[in-house]
């Protein structure tokens, strides 16, 4: 067509983000099962694109290792230790489709570590390591290993937590008290029982669409059955653990998600008098 962009124009950098992005759209429906082929290729072929396209961005890219799955990108001229924003994603994510976040962030002279954990990315797909609610045992191992880099001020460490790391990064945040701050969006106190209330458990699977929903989810929680799924989200909650924040902490809600809706609203008692509870509606 006469208005559309010549492929020559999309340039290298480009054409490899949107390639690792493309590839991503192909196994995401495929996530309930890590033995078939369709992920495992897929997945492999995503993480190679990213890759290749590291050393043409205009800043510094690095793939973590030693205790951290993921990456850190920091401003291309930037000198002494950064700000860094530690970002969690949630159940779909992985740590290269997190670098859409980063663009900001570098800008205004942030680092960016987009990360992988238990349940998530190549933690999952790579290593097999299921999601688990006890996020205040996963959290200061990221730090740990996060505040060995150089270009990390490890007293400026902001932990980001999307989707469902909304919920998971706040249980990280009340046992890591080396953050500077916290962002969870949307912020979730508990999704356990909004969803276990109704749940028809196994006939759920005889619905397509509810199957593309619920076996990807119970993969990544290393489970086979949905009644095992729903009973494992009761686990997930910060009921007990919120009030252990003492770090500032910025909690939104969403009000088109069935599951948290209006949890960004109430306040779980987080840290006192230091803790800020932040909430953005519309």
């Amino acid at each position: 067509m006469a208005d559309e962009e010549p492929a020559d124009a999309i340039g290298p950098v480009r054409g490899l983000l949107l390639a690792q992005v493309s590839v991503e759209q192909a196994f995401f429906y495929h996530r309930d099962n890590l033995d078939g082929a369709e992920l495992k290729t897929a997945y492999a072929s995503s993480v190679q694109a990213f890759r290749d396209a590291l050393p043409l961005l205009d800043h510094h890219a690095e793939v973590l290792s030693g205790g951290l799955s993921g990456y850190l990108f920091t401003p291309g001229r930037a000198d002494g230790p950064l700000p860094i924003l530690l970002h969690v994603g949630g159940y779909d994510n992985t740590a290269e489709e997190l670098y859409a976040s980063a663009g900001p962030a570098l800008e205004r002279g942030y680092g960016f570590a987009a990360v992988d954990g238990p349940g998530q990315g190549s933690v999952l797909y790579d290593q097999r390591i299921a999601m688990r609610p006890d996020w205040e045992a996963v959290v200061p191992g990221m730090v740990d290993a996060l505040i060995k880099h150089p270009q990390v001020d490890p007293g400026r460490i902001v932990l980001v937590g999307r989707s469902f790391g909304g919920l998971i990064v706040l249980r990280g945040a009340s046992a890591e008290h080396r953050l500077a701050a916290t962002i969870v969006d949307p912020g979730q106190l508990e999704m356990g029982s909004a969803i276990a209330a109704d749940a028809q458990f196994e006939s759920l699977l005889t619905v397509p669409a509810l199957r593309g929903f619920l076996a990807p989810r119970m993969v990544t929680h290393g489970l086979t059955s949905v009644r095992e799924y729903f009973r494992d989200l009761l686990r997930y909650t910060n009921e007990d653990t919120a009030r252990a924040i003492t770090c500032p902490s910025y909690v939104t809600d969403n009000e088109t998600d069935t599951v948290s809706v209006g949890q960004g609203q109430s306040p779980p008692g987080l840290g006192g008098a230091d803790a800020v509870w932040s909430v953005i509606v519309g």
